[in-house]
């Protein structure tokens, strides 16, 4: 009992009061708030070109119909030629390169923020203030805690305890886990997305 005392010590110590503590980690914080908020400022910025640019008819009908050039019209007199590179006359037998319309990158950028931020909101689903609600009892309740903890491991064995312990908080480990692989899979995702979107 004197190796337990000796271990319980430490947390006796007064220790600085948190406000928020956080139930997630670096990873989350440069997914939900980091990328999210970058992602949603770019898809801002990019509808505010469309809604502000002078040349509206065109836009609206390439949003809907496929855009593409002619490499044939790319060499020449810009004039004399062709009107602009790869602009000109065409026929059914021409060679046509497609290319995904910009205008379709505002949709993608917010699609693409609202994938960051779900792991978020997936795991404070799954965590529920858990973890909040046992730091501030800790901090603020820190002595009543130890001391009681104290009394409850004297009249059990520390084995039962431990393993007790365990299994309580192996489902919320296992969902932290599963939300960081969320994470993970949802960067691989956006690479392959990326690249499909711009013909990659």
């Amino acid at each position: 009992m004197l190796g337990l005392a000796k271990e319980v010590k430490p947390f006796l110590k007064a220790k600085p009061k948190v406000k928020h503590p956080r139930a997630d980690n670096v990873v989350f914080g440069l997914h939900y708030k980091v990328t999210f908020s970058i992602l949603l400022i770019f898809s801002a910025l990019v509808s505010s070109y469309n809604y502000f640019d002078s040349s509206g008819s065109a836009i609206q009908y390439c949003w809907m119909m496929s855009t593409f050039t002619l490499p044939k019209y790319f060499e020449g007199e810009r004039g004399e030629d062709f009107v602009h590179p790869g602009v000109g006359f065409h026929t059914e037998e021409d060679e046509k390169v497609y290319h995904a319309y910009y205008q379709w990158v505002p949709l993608f950028l917010s699609f693409q923020a609202i994938f960051f931020y779900a792991p978020h909101w997936i795991w404070k689903q799954m965590e529920g203030g858990r973890f909040q609600n046992l730091v501030c009892s800790i901090l603020n309740e820190q002595e009543e805690v130890v001391k009681y903890l104290v009394k409850r491991l004297r009249k059990l064995k520390p084995k039962s305890f431990v393993s007790k312990s365990h299994q309580e908080h192996r489902s919320w480990a296992l969902k932290f886990a599963f939300c960081e692989c969320l994470n993970l899979a949802n960067v691989i995702f956006q690479m392959v997305l990326t690249n499909k979107f711009l013909g990659g």
